[in-house]
């Protein structure tokens, strides 16, 4: 897994319940966010903040699957012909 470093770190609030809030207010209100929520999510910090409710191996998918969903979000699509 690669580690995550955030240059705006230290603009976050790193409580898990203040984390939470924030991204489901983030997710209703479709608005442009200062700071990447796909960096925090992935973050060794937040997955520090998680740990003692989640199972390791369910930490490590979680940290996939983000890496993921950013992955082919960013990636270019290219449209392919099938016949």
């Amino acid at each position: 897994m690669t580690t995550i470093n955030l240059g705006f770190s230290s603009s976050i609030t790193w409580d898990l319940e203040f984390l939470v809030d924030d991204m489901a207010g983030w997710l209703n209100k479709s608005t442009v966010s200062e700071t990447s929520k796909v960096g925090i999510l992935s973050s060794p910090r937040f997955l520090g903040l998680i740990q003692p409710f989640v199972e390791v191996n369910i930490m490590e998918q979680f940290h996939r699957m983000i890496y993921a969903i950013s992955l082919a979000y960013t990636l270019p699509t290219r449209q392919t012909d099938i016949t």
